[in-house]
């Protein structure tokens, strides 16, 4: 958990909204692709299916 939060710390101001920085951080931290039409995931790692 606190992986996770530090991880969502370090990206407050980079990416769009608030739940967008949570999705981010646990993707990453869980090793797990992210769901979504939006390309704002893909610039930071995260395999994205959609």
């Amino acid at each position: 958990m606190a992986s996770m939060m530090a991880a969502w710390m370090s990206r407050a101001r980079r990416a769009g909204g608030p739940f967008d920085r949570m999705l981010i951080a646990q993707a990453q931290a869980e090793n797990m692709p992210i769901i979504s039409n939006e390309t704002l995931f893909e610039g930071y790692g995260i395999p994205r299916i959609w």
